[in-house]
């Protein structure tokens, strides 16, 4: 299903030919770190996880927005089911946070930490968007937050510290230590044991 998502086969499993998405999401991971003259295998991971993160929030945007025709297909939920839509966007997530883990950056911690950050910020614009909707506003807060966070996690993946969001007035991004996270909710301090 997964690979159906990005244009890899088709509904049956045969390799399709035709586009796969534009690569975006990677491209805001490694540009940054190439700017700073960072290893760019340093930021594959990250880019990786970041790919993997947009077509999770994408197939459950299209269960959420009934949504039925991606790039010209119909979307995984029409042709799987809304449950095996769900779980084959989870498992995205769940893959990207492993991407990350077998990262062989000493950032690992910091990678997966912000990657949550990066998801709570993206599901809490896409609620405040669905909340406006009715207004007749759509104001795509969800889609700005989720190219900024794909510039800061690949600095931190690639062992450059990314500037913390909060030191530009955003309430989302990086998060210390006991601080608020995205949107402003306190979380609890982490603790970390050893790998």
């Amino acid at each position: 299903m997964a690979e159906y998502h990005v244009g890899w086969c088709d509904a049956n499993g045969v390799v399709a030919e035709g586009e796969s998405g534009r690569g975006l999401r990677p491209a805001l991971v490694l540009a940054p770190a190439a700017a700073l003259d960072a290893e760019p295998a340093a930021a594959v991971h990250a880019a990786a996880a970041a790919e993997m993160v947009h077509n999770f929030t994408v197939i459950h945007d299209d269960i959420v927005e009934g949504g039925t025709v991606r790039r010209g297909r119909p979307t995984v939920w029409q042709l799987w089911g809304v449950d095996d839509a769900v779980l084959v966007g989870d498992a995205l997530h769940s893959r990207a946070i492993w991407t990350l883990a077998d990262a062989p950056a000493t950032t690992t911690l910091d990678s997966i930490a912000r990657l949550a950050d990066v998801v709570i910020e993206l599901c809490l614009g896409r609620h405040h968007d669905r909340a406006q909707e009715g207004s007749g506003s759509r104001i795509g807060r969800a889609r700005r937050g989720s190219h900024r966070a794909c510039g800061r996690k690949g600095l931190g993946a690639s062992g450059i510290p990314a500037p913390s969001a909060r030191r530009r007035g955003h309430a989302g991004g990086t998060s210390r230590r006991g601080s608020a996270g995205p949107g402003g909710m306190r979380r609890p301090a982490r603790s970390v044991s050893p790998r």
